[in-house]
């Protein structure tokens, strides 16, 4: 008996090892971003024609407004998240149905269930956050994703293929080690700095209203994308804060431990670099819903 349930757990942990490998942020690996379109299941990360990230220039948008601002449903709360290293980048999950939603802005009427909280990220020297404005990345970039409350949940609505499907709300951010520093992400980020291998997890109390202000949802761009994971699908909505948050340098630093593999026998690689390279806008319209006379109260 005691042999068979060694063997049972030597199989789960080949298992979870080969799902966490099935596709990986390897830079040149046969798995890595470049290659991602010719795993099985995933041709629309190299065929597809909205794809995500896109450079965000501010001279390429058009301005325009809508009817509804943007808005986060409860967003003010506090509520318990359970914060988990998936293997690919750090997770919140809301612990109990939070009763967030999203609607307004290029969503029009429809409403949008909080789905969790993930962060794209490197050190505090390093530039990888998933989209850039006007050609700079910054050291990362985290996203609120939220999907159609019309279907029961997100693989639903990812498998659905419709284009807005999913709305995902990404701020990029950097670091600095002396002023003001966003709470919200940075709190965010002190919390999985012990997530050392995949599948480690934490649960822990995080205020959702301090991951952006007003401001920040007045003040974005809109365009149609897709998710920026395998399978790449076209289904999202995305709404891309003009403004930089900050981190604290060593907060972002203690995520640099942070591993790809399930132990320390099998470490994987650095879980820092979770991005992948940038796409063309093709034949898409950005928008943005500030002017841009009002760009240096939302500069690097």
């Amino acid at each position: 008996m005691k042999l068979l349930a060694l063997l049972c757990l030597l199989a789960a942990l080949v298992a979870r090892s080969n799902a966490a490998e099935k596709w990986s942020y390897q830079m040149g690996a046969a798995n890595g971003p470049s290659n991602w379109g010719n795993l099985p299941g995933y041709a629309t990360c190299s065929q597809g024609s909205a794809q995500t990230p896109i450079n965000l220039q501010w001279s390429a948008a058009t301005y325009r407004t809508y009817a509804n601002n943007v808005t986060f449903s409860h967003g003010k709360s506090t509520f318990p998240f359970r914060i988990v290293n998936d293997g690919h980048s750090v997770a919140a999950f809301p612990v109990n149905a939070s009763g967030v939603t999203l609607t307004g802005g290029p969503l029009g009427s429809a409403t949008y269930r909080l789905y969790n909280v993930h962060i794209h990220f490197g050190g505090a020297n390093a530039t990888n956050s998933e989209h850039s404005f006007n050609g700079t990345r910054t050291v990362g970039e985290f996203h609120i994703v939220t999907y159609n409350s019309k279907f029961s949940d997100i693989g639903q609505a990812i498998a659905s293929n419709e284009g807005n499907a999913l709305a995902v709300v990404g701020t990029l951010f950097n670091a600095r080690s002396t002023g003001t520093i966003d709470v919200g992400i940075n709190g965010f980020v002190a919390s999985a700095m012990n997530l050392t291998y995949s599948g480690d997890q934490v649960v822990d109390n995080l205020n959702f209203g301090q991951f952006f202000s007003d401001p920040d949802l007045r003040n974005y761009f809109a365009y149609s994308g897709s998710l920026t994971t395998p399978a790449c699908s076209e289904v999202v909505q995305w709404i891309v804060v003009n403004r930089i948050h900050y981190v604290n340098t060593a907060t972002i630093d203690s995520l640099l431990s942070l591993r790809t593999g399930i132990n320390e026998t099998s470490p994987g690689y650095p879980l820092a670099g979770n991005t992948r390279p940038l796409f063309p806008l093709n034949s898409r319209t950005l928008w943005r819903t500030f002017q841009v006379r009002n760009r240096d109260n939302y500069s690097l």
